[in-house]
């Protein structure tokens, strides 16, 4: 028994026994086919055409349920190749941004004859077909004005348009070098044919459209992750460009900021163009064609900027082979902070979906950029915050060294003065100038210690009422990039109902700032920050809390006191200003803590 009478039984033992389940495997169509092929040779040709019809819907049905389409579509044209007796055939498709028909499968055509098959929707036969969304049937295409020749031997041509939608979006023809080769029937069964692949791309579609967005919104995800973190902004703007061209399937991505002023486009970053393009000249919102885009705060598209007058570069865009242009706004809290480019090196219309995708990468990038520049603030506000440490550590020093030489100094004062008034008594001249001379000295003397001394002290505090809990969340914000950079991670856990208090809103974010960043300095590995604020009776509970490496017990009572540090290259001042602004505003601190465990440092301040 062959194949097909196999085939046959097996199929008329599953349906008589109730039992229809179909695996989708190439073998089950080599199945479905053979069995076709079998009856269709043993039917009388009346009952073979309906048949025909009948099995063919069948095996549509299956068709349309696989999940590998172009699988399917190659043995679906190899298969009306066969049971027409063709001698080629090939399913093309019209592609939106060129409107030129590809193939996409065929049967018994070349691969340098499938790349020269450039038609145009309404050129040959086949254009005719998917221009009209009507089938032809060509007996002798030597007779047929409309067919453009691929194949000499060529002399009929059958074709049936691939409708979704009531709109044409492609072709299924099949070719003979007999004339005549095709009948009615085989128009109908071909056009059936057609259905049923429109039916299975139409579904391929939709499952590469969801495929396709799932793949971007991945991708956008793991991007956003990656420039979000990332606290260098040379490598954030080369990632935007990157991605971009990437997303976009397009030859060049240039990414260009504002300038302070606001008046000004300069490039940044590039992704695919040459040096000359790099240096391209400024250029002025108010007189160019992407200052539109800032000025609108809209996408632009131009289909050329070869053709276009208002492109400034036209030759430019010429070597380096551009065509079509879409330009996107960065917006960062409703402001243009600068444009993201892309070209293409072909026509092409961009689509809603493309535009939308570079949307949202440029929110990402304006977000990412703003982020890297806010972590360089950080960095510089650090700095500054290191420097007035370094003042602050002059100021001490001044104290320390004006409470030293004042005691002597008062003794050497009272000393002159006694020999001033002697000197008076005995009116001896010359001793007397001499002490006046010793005398105006030491007022000098004094006059410089003051100075000094007016150094160590603290400036007028400006007091206003302060929400704890807002100048809390802003210096975790402004030390974010730190705390992430570090690995550590933060908690908060803020008590409501705690009243606004009368601080220095600056010298209290200067505090917190430096008990963040000792914190910080505890955990070189990462760990957890528990930033915490309650009420305790007629107080206000700050405290923060760390994982790090925990404070030895015999440096507790030592910890605020000025010049002890125990860390290498400390100056030991940071906690004795914390210190000192805490006690200024009538408040406490203290700390708890345990080797290995971590550290819990409180600032209580009174409730008024």
């Amino acid at each position: 028994m062959c194949f097909a009478e196999r085939a046959f039984y097996t199929k008329k033992w599953i349906i008589e026994n109730g039992q229809l389940t179909i695996p989708y495997s190439r073998e089950f169509f080599y199945f479905q086919f053979s069995m076709i092929h079998y009856q269709l040779n043993n039917m009388p040709p009346r009952t073979q055409e309906l048949r025909r019809l009948k099995l063919l819907y069948d095996m549509g049905r299956v068709m349309t349920s696989t999940r590998e389409p172009r699988q399917v579509l190659k043995f679906l044209i190899r298969e009306a190749v066969r049971i027409m007796k063709a001698t080629s055939g090939s399913i093309l498709l019209i592609k939106p941004r060129t409107h030129l028909l590809s193939v996409e499968v065929a049967q018994n055509i070349s691969q340098r004859k499938i790349r020269s098959l450039g038609l145009k929707v309404g050129e040959g036969v086949t254009g005719w077909v998917a221009k009209t969304g009507r089938p032809l049937r060509v007996p002798d295409v030597t007779r047929e004005p409309k067919y453009v020749q691929v194949e000499k031997r060529i002399r009929s041509e059958l074709a049936v348009p691939l409708i979704l939608k009531k709109k044409a979006i492609g072709v299924i023809n099949v070719n003979s070098i007999r004339p005549n080769a095709f009948t009615q029937t085989d128009l109908e069964l071909l056009s059936n044919l057609a259905t049923y692949s429109a039916q299975m791309i139409q579904n391929a579609q939709l499952f590469s459209d969801v495929r396709r967005e799932a793949e971007k919104l991945t991708s956008l995800f793991g991007i956003g992750q990656t420039m979000i973190s990332s606290i260098d902004l040379e490598e954030v703007l080369d990632r935007v460009t990157r991605e971009a061209a990437k997303l976009t399937e397009t030859k060049i991505c240039s990414l260009m900021l504002l300038d302070e002023k606001k008046e000004e486009l300069s490039i940044r970053s590039v992704y695919g163009g040459s040096e000359r393009y790099v240096r391209k000249p400024n250029l002025p919102v108010r007189q160019s064609l992407l200052g539109k885009v800032v000025l609108k705060k809209k996408a632009l598209q131009v289909l050329d900027v070869k053709e276009s007058k208002a492109y400034r570069h036209p030759e430019m865009a010429e070597e380096e082979g551009l065509c079509s242009l879409l330009s996107v706004p960065m917006i960062f809290q409703g402001r243009v902070i600068g444009i993201l480019n892309v070209y293409s090196n072909t026509l092409r219309h961009f689509s809603q979906e493309e535009i939308d995708v570079l949307f949202a990468l440029a929110s990402l990038s304006a977000m990412a950029i703003e982020n890297a520049r806010l972590y360089g603030h950080t960095i510089r506000a650090e700095e500054y915050l290191r420097q007035q440490e370094r003042l602050a550590i002059l100021g001490e020093v001044a104290a320390e060294i004006a409470h030293e030489i004042r005691n002597p100094l008062t003794v050497i004062k009272m000393l002159i003065q006694s020999i001033e008034n002697k000197s008076q008594e005995t009116k001896e001249g010359m001793f007397k100038k001499d002490v006046e001379v010793v005398g105006e000295k030491i007022r000098h003397m004094e006059r410089i210690v003051e100075r000094v001394l007016s150094m160590g002290r603290p400036g007028e505090m400006s007091l206003e009422l302060t929400d704890i809990r807002k100048c809390l969340d802003e210096t975790l914000s402004f030390m974010r990039f730190r705390l992430a950079q570090q690995r550590v991670h933060w908690e908060e856990n803020y008590e409501r109902g705690i009243p606004p208090l009368n601080l220095d809103r600056g010298l209290i974010s200067q505090a917190f700032l430096n008990i963040i960043l000792n914190a910080i300095q505890a955990m070189p590995q990462g760990g957890t920050l528990r930033v915490s604020l309650k009420k305790k009776g007629d107080k206000a509970l700050i405290q923060f809390e760390d994982t790090g490496v925990g404070i030895p017990k015999e440096h507790l009572d030592k910890l605020f006191q000025p010049f002890f540090t125990s860390k290498k290259g400390g100056t030991g001042l940071g906690l004795a200003i914390v210190q000192r602004i805490v006690e200024s505003h009538s408040g406490r601190i203290y700390v708890e803590s345990e080797l290995g465990k971590g550290s819990l440092f409180t600032i209580e301040f009174p409730i008024r």
